[in-house]
Protein backbone atom coordinates (compact mmCIF):
# COMPACT_ATOMS: atom_id res chain seq x y z
CA UNK A 1 0.00 0.00 0.00
CA UNK A 2 1.51 3.32 -0.99
CA UNK A 3 1.89 5.71 1.84
CA UNK A 4 0.01 9.07 1.83
CA UNK A 5 1.87 12.46 1.15
CA UNK A 6 2.28 14.30 4.27
CA UNK A 7 2.69 17.17 2.03
CA UNK A 8 1.13 17.90 -1.54
CA UNK A 9 1.69 20.82 -3.69
CA UNK A 10 0.61 21.25 -6.79
CA UNK A 11 1.32 24.48 -9.65
CA UNK A 12 2.56 26.49 -6.81
CA UNK A 13 3.45 29.94 -8.50
CA UNK A 14 4.94 33.03 -6.83
CA UNK A 15 4.80 36.18 -8.78
CA UNK A 16 6.32 39.41 -7.52
CA UNK A 17 5.59 42.94 -9.30
CA UNK A 18 8.24 44.74 -10.51
CA UNK A 19 7.80 48.51 -10.95
CA UNK A 20 7.74 48.99 -14.40
CA UNK A 21 10.17 52.02 -16.19
CA UNK A 22 9.62 55.32 -16.59
CA UNK A 23 9.18 54.36 -20.44
CA UNK A 24 6.84 51.37 -19.93
CA UNK A 25 4.47 53.15 -17.20
CA UNK A 26 1.18 51.62 -18.54
CA UNK A 27 2.67 47.54 -18.11
CA UNK A 28 3.01 45.58 -15.54
CA UNK A 29 5.69 42.72 -14.71
CA UNK A 30 6.51 40.15 -12.62
CA UNK A 31 9.57 38.31 -11.44
CA UNK A 32 8.56 34.37 -11.76
CA UNK A 33 10.43 33.31 -8.70
CA UNK A 34 8.04 30.34 -8.17
CA UNK A 35 6.59 28.81 -11.89
CA UNK A 36 4.26 26.14 -11.38
CA UNK A 37 6.03 23.49 -9.04
CA UNK A 38 4.45 20.17 -8.17
CA UNK A 39 5.92 17.70 -5.66
CA UNK A 40 5.09 15.68 -2.97
CA UNK A 41 6.80 14.97 0.39
CA UNK A 42 6.41 11.12 2.12
CA UNK A 43 5.93 10.80 6.35
CA UNK A 44 9.73 11.15 7.58
CA UNK A 45 11.20 11.79 3.98
CA UNK A 46 14.08 14.64 3.70
CA UNK A 47 13.73 16.06 0.27
CA UNK A 48 16.60 17.66 -0.46
CA UNK A 49 15.73 21.36 -2.89
CA UNK A 50 18.99 22.19 -4.88
CA UNK A 51 19.59 25.42 -7.49
CA UNK A 52 21.47 27.89 -8.72
CA UNK A 53 21.76 31.51 -6.34
CA UNK A 54 18.14 33.30 -7.48
CA UNK A 55 16.38 30.39 -9.07
CA UNK A 56 13.83 30.75 -6.43
CA UNK A 57 14.68 27.87 -3.78
CA UNK A 58 13.50 30.23 -0.59
CA UNK A 59 10.64 31.87 -2.05
CA UNK A 60 9.29 27.98 -2.26
CA UNK A 61 10.71 27.40 0.85
CA UNK A 62 8.30 30.65 2.28
CA UNK A 63 5.58 30.50 0.27
CA UNK A 64 5.01 26.60 1.83
CA UNK A 65 4.51 28.25 4.97
CA UNK A 66 2.59 31.13 3.86
CA UNK A 67 5.53 33.73 4.82
CA UNK A 68 5.15 34.62 1.40
CA UNK A 69 1.76 33.97 -0.24
CA UNK A 70 1.75 31.99 -3.77
CA UNK A 71 -0.15 33.80 -6.32
CA UNK A 72 -1.34 30.54 -7.35
CA UNK A 73 -1.48 27.09 -6.32
CA UNK A 74 -2.56 24.53 -3.72
CA UNK A 75 -0.52 23.16 -0.77
CA UNK A 76 -2.00 20.45 1.19
CA UNK A 77 -0.68 19.20 4.81
CA UNK A 78 -2.20 16.03 6.33
CA UNK A 79 -4.96 16.32 3.30
CA UNK A 80 -5.84 19.88 4.86
CA UNK A 81 -5.45 22.66 2.16
CA UNK A 82 -2.92 24.93 4.23
CA UNK A 83 -3.09 27.64 1.55
CA UNK A 84 -7.37 28.38 2.49
CA UNK A 85 -7.03 28.60 6.04
CA UNK A 86 -7.56 32.20 7.65
CA UNK A 87 -7.52 33.60 11.15
CA UNK A 88 -7.82 31.14 14.05
CA UNK A 89 -7.73 27.67 11.75
CA UNK A 90 -4.82 29.30 10.22
CA UNK A 91 -3.04 29.45 13.46
CA UNK A 92 -3.99 25.61 15.02
CA UNK A 93 -2.78 24.90 11.11
CA UNK A 94 0.91 26.60 11.39
CA UNK A 95 2.84 24.33 14.33
CA UNK A 96 2.91 21.14 11.74
CA UNK A 97 5.54 23.15 9.37
CA UNK A 98 8.22 25.36 11.09
CA UNK A 99 11.38 27.03 9.80
CA UNK A 100 15.19 26.88 10.19
CA UNK A 101 16.59 29.77 8.62
CA UNK A 102 19.45 30.22 6.76
CA UNK A 103 21.61 33.38 8.72
CA UNK A 104 20.96 32.59 12.75
CA UNK A 105 22.55 35.98 13.52
CA UNK A 106 20.04 37.60 12.04
CA UNK A 107 16.84 35.56 12.50
CA UNK A 108 17.11 35.43 16.63
CA UNK A 109 16.28 38.76 18.50
CA UNK A 110 18.86 39.99 19.79
CA UNK A 111 16.73 41.00 22.64
CA UNK A 112 15.30 38.49 23.84
CA UNK A 113 17.21 35.81 25.80
CA UNK A 114 17.07 32.07 24.80
CA UNK A 115 14.02 30.93 27.45
CA UNK A 116 12.42 33.98 25.87
CA UNK A 117 12.82 32.88 22.28
CA UNK A 118 11.53 29.43 23.23
CA UNK A 119 9.11 30.27 25.28
CA UNK A 120 7.05 32.92 22.36
CA UNK A 121 6.03 30.25 20.08
CA UNK A 122 4.50 28.10 22.87
CA UNK A 123 2.52 31.13 24.06
CA UNK A 124 1.56 32.29 20.88
CA UNK A 125 0.02 28.80 20.29
CA UNK A 126 -1.33 28.81 23.27
CA UNK A 127 1.36 26.28 24.54
CA UNK A 128 2.58 27.16 27.31
CA UNK A 129 2.48 25.47 30.80
CA UNK A 130 3.56 27.38 33.83
CA UNK A 131 4.24 23.57 35.49
CA UNK A 132 5.78 21.68 32.82
CA UNK A 133 6.73 24.98 29.95
CA UNK A 134 10.42 25.21 31.55
CA UNK A 135 11.13 21.59 31.57
CA UNK A 136 10.11 21.50 27.79
CA UNK A 137 12.43 23.93 26.66
CA UNK A 138 15.53 22.58 28.68
CA UNK A 139 14.33 19.34 26.96
CA UNK A 140 15.00 20.47 23.79
CA UNK A 141 17.64 22.50 24.81
CA UNK A 142 19.65 19.20 25.56
CA UNK A 143 18.46 17.70 22.44
CA UNK A 144 20.39 20.70 20.15
CA UNK A 145 23.09 20.06 22.10
CA UNK A 146 22.83 23.18 24.57
CA UNK A 147 23.11 23.66 28.53
CA UNK A 148 20.00 24.68 30.41
CA UNK A 149 23.03 27.25 31.43
CA UNK A 150 22.31 28.84 28.31
CA UNK A 151 18.52 30.23 29.13
CA UNK A 152 19.45 33.32 30.55
CA UNK A 153 21.87 34.46 27.92
CA UNK A 154 21.72 36.52 24.87
CA UNK A 155 22.14 35.70 21.15
CA UNK A 156 25.59 37.66 21.28
CA UNK A 157 26.94 35.56 23.99
CA UNK A 158 26.83 32.61 20.98
CA UNK A 159 28.98 31.48 18.72
CA UNK A 160 27.27 30.56 15.04
CA UNK A 161 26.88 27.25 15.37
CA UNK A 162 25.16 27.46 18.86
CA UNK A 163 22.78 30.06 17.51
CA UNK A 164 21.85 27.77 14.94
CA UNK A 165 20.95 25.03 17.30
CA UNK A 166 18.92 27.74 19.10
CA UNK A 167 17.25 28.26 16.15
CA UNK A 168 16.77 24.70 15.48
CA UNK A 169 15.17 24.41 18.66
CA UNK A 170 12.79 27.33 18.12
CA UNK A 171 11.87 25.51 15.00
CA UNK A 172 11.31 22.22 16.62
CA UNK A 173 9.49 23.63 20.40
CA UNK A 174 5.85 23.09 18.38
CA UNK A 175 6.50 19.77 17.71
CA UNK A 176 6.03 20.16 13.46
CA UNK A 177 5.56 17.17 11.22
CA UNK A 178 7.40 19.47 8.63
CA UNK A 179 10.72 21.07 8.93
CA UNK A 180 12.04 23.39 5.86
CA UNK A 181 15.48 24.11 6.07
CA UNK A 182 16.46 27.09 4.12
CA UNK A 183 20.55 27.18 3.64
CA UNK A 184 20.95 26.13 7.55
CA UNK A 185 24.69 25.74 7.45
CA UNK A 186 25.59 28.38 4.45
CA UNK A 187 26.54 30.65 7.04
CA UNK A 188 28.59 28.88 9.53
CA UNK A 189 32.53 27.46 9.66
CA UNK A 190 33.30 24.26 6.97
CA UNK A 191 33.97 22.83 11.01
CA UNK A 192 30.49 23.57 12.79
CA UNK A 193 28.71 22.56 9.38
CA UNK A 194 29.42 18.85 10.15
CA UNK A 195 27.89 19.01 13.41
CA UNK A 196 25.15 20.83 12.51
CA UNK A 197 24.03 18.39 9.89
CA UNK A 198 24.40 15.18 11.90
CA UNK A 199 22.08 16.96 14.56
CA UNK A 200 19.71 17.71 11.75
CA UNK A 201 20.02 14.12 10.35
CA UNK A 202 19.67 12.79 14.36
CA UNK A 203 16.71 14.63 14.96
CA UNK A 204 14.84 13.93 11.68
CA UNK A 205 15.57 9.98 12.56
CA UNK A 206 14.59 10.50 16.22
CA UNK A 207 11.41 12.38 15.37
CA UNK A 208 10.27 10.75 12.61
CA UNK A 209 10.28 14.37 10.65
CA UNK A 210 10.02 15.17 7.01
CA UNK A 211 12.04 17.69 6.11
CA UNK A 212 12.89 19.81 2.97
CA UNK A 213 16.32 20.97 2.67
CA UNK A 214 17.69 23.38 0.47
CA UNK A 215 20.57 24.07 -0.52
CA UNK A 216 23.14 25.21 -3.30
CA UNK A 217 26.01 22.89 -2.12
CA UNK A 218 25.18 19.40 -3.46
CA UNK A 219 27.48 17.00 -1.59
CA UNK A 220 25.33 18.51 1.77
CA UNK A 221 22.62 17.47 0.33
CA UNK A 222 24.07 14.49 -0.67
CA UNK A 223 24.59 13.12 2.78
CA UNK A 224 21.18 14.18 4.67
CA UNK A 225 18.69 13.85 1.66
CA UNK A 226 16.77 10.69 0.38
CA UNK A 227 15.63 12.07 -2.72
CA UNK A 228 16.56 15.77 -4.34
CA UNK A 229 14.64 17.96 -6.75
CA UNK A 230 16.47 19.99 -8.99
CA UNK A 231 15.32 23.90 -9.51
CA UNK A 232 15.97 25.66 -12.59
CA UNK A 233 14.43 29.37 -13.26
CA UNK A 234 11.21 28.85 -11.15
CA UNK A 235 10.74 25.21 -12.21
CA UNK A 236 12.03 21.43 -11.04
CA UNK A 237 13.96 20.09 -13.93
CA UNK A 238 14.48 16.49 -12.34
CA UNK A 239 13.84 15.23 -8.87
CA UNK A 240 14.64 11.60 -8.15
CA UNK A 241 16.42 9.42 -5.26
CA UNK A 242 19.47 10.63 -4.17
CA UNK A 243 21.18 7.44 -5.57
CA UNK A 244 19.81 7.32 -9.03
CA UNK A 245 20.06 11.35 -9.38
CA UNK A 246 24.39 11.15 -8.16
CA UNK A 247 24.93 7.89 -10.19
CA UNK A 248 23.08 9.11 -13.70
CA UNK A 249 21.49 12.35 -14.22
CA UNK A 250 19.15 12.68 -16.91
CA UNK A 251 18.47 16.31 -17.47
CA UNK A 252 21.17 18.25 -19.08
CA UNK A 253 21.20 20.67 -15.95
CA UNK A 254 21.45 18.11 -13.52
CA UNK A 255 24.47 16.21 -15.44
CA UNK A 256 26.38 20.18 -15.23
CA UNK A 257 25.67 20.35 -11.05
CA UNK A 258 26.61 16.84 -10.80
CA UNK A 259 29.80 17.45 -12.74
CA UNK A 260 31.15 20.19 -10.94
CA UNK A 261 31.21 18.48 -7.47
CA UNK A 262 34.79 17.93 -6.77
CA UNK A 263 35.65 14.46 -6.26
CA UNK A 264 38.05 13.45 -3.56
CA UNK A 265 40.75 11.49 -5.51
CA UNK A 266 42.65 13.46 -7.55
CA UNK A 267 43.38 10.86 -10.25
CA UNK A 268 39.64 10.71 -11.25
CA UNK A 269 38.99 14.40 -10.56
CA UNK A 270 41.51 14.76 -13.46
CA UNK A 271 40.51 12.40 -15.99
CA UNK A 272 36.72 13.54 -15.45
CA UNK A 273 35.24 15.59 -18.20
CA UNK A 274 33.50 18.96 -16.65
CA UNK A 275 30.29 20.17 -18.26
CA UNK A 276 30.74 24.12 -18.91
CA UNK A 277 27.70 25.49 -19.19
CA UNK A 278 27.74 29.01 -21.79
CA UNK A 279 25.82 31.53 -21.14
CA UNK A 280 24.47 33.56 -18.28
CA UNK A 281 20.69 32.55 -16.68
CA UNK A 282 18.47 34.04 -17.90
CA UNK A 283 16.30 36.92 -15.87
CA UNK A 284 13.03 35.19 -13.76
CA UNK A 285 11.08 38.83 -15.24
CA UNK A 286 11.70 37.67 -18.86
CA UNK A 287 12.50 34.41 -19.35
CA UNK A 288 13.13 32.82 -22.48
CA UNK A 289 10.17 30.89 -24.41
CA UNK A 290 9.81 27.00 -24.50
CA UNK A 291 12.25 25.24 -22.07
CA UNK A 292 13.62 27.74 -19.71
CA UNK A 293 17.06 25.69 -19.76
CA UNK A 294 17.85 25.61 -23.75
CA UNK A 295 19.19 29.35 -23.80
CA UNK A 296 22.53 27.01 -21.91
CA UNK A 297 21.65 23.62 -23.07
CA UNK A 298 24.26 21.57 -25.05
CA UNK A 299 21.28 19.35 -26.67
CA UNK A 300 19.02 21.93 -27.30
CA UNK A 301 17.00 21.42 -30.48
CA UNK A 302 14.16 23.48 -31.98
CA UNK A 303 11.24 22.26 -30.17
CA UNK A 304 12.71 23.26 -26.98
CA UNK A 305 13.04 26.85 -28.26
CA UNK A 306 9.28 26.65 -28.85
CA UNK A 307 7.55 24.59 -26.09
CA UNK A 308 7.94 24.05 -22.42
CA UNK A 309 8.62 20.51 -21.78
CA UNK A 310 6.28 18.40 -18.36
CA UNK A 311 7.98 16.49 -15.19
CA UNK A 312 7.48 13.35 -16.81
CA UNK A 313 7.93 10.01 -15.20
CA UNK A 314 11.47 8.36 -15.85
CA UNK A 315 11.98 4.69 -15.40
CA UNK A 316 9.71 5.18 -12.27
CA UNK A 317 6.94 7.70 -10.40
CA UNK A 318 9.90 8.47 -8.01
CA UNK A 319 12.29 9.84 -10.82
CA UNK A 320 10.68 12.75 -12.27
CA UNK A 321 12.23 14.51 -15.79
CA UNK A 322 11.43 17.62 -17.80
CA UNK A 323 13.51 17.50 -21.06
CA UNK A 324 12.19 16.28 -24.71
CA UNK A 325 15.54 14.22 -25.20
CA UNK A 326 15.08 11.89 -22.41
CA UNK A 327 13.14 9.28 -23.09
CA UNK A 328 11.03 6.83 -20.26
Amino acid sequence: MTPTPLLKVEGLKVYYPVRSSFLNLGQKSFLKAVDGISFELMPGEVLGLVGESGCGKSSLGKALLRLQDPTHGKVEINGQDFLSLKGEPLRKARPQIQMIFQDPYASLDPRMTVEATLREPLEAHGRWDKNLGTKSIQSILETVGISRQALSKYPHEFSGGQRQRIAIARALILKPKIIVADEPVSSLDVSVQAQVLNLLKEIQKEMNLSMIFISHNLAVVKYIADRIAVMYLGKVVEVAPKKDLYSCPQHPYTQALISAVPIPDPKIEKARKRIELKGELPSPINPPQGCAFHTRCPIAQQSCRLHSPQLEDYQSTSWKVSCFEVKP
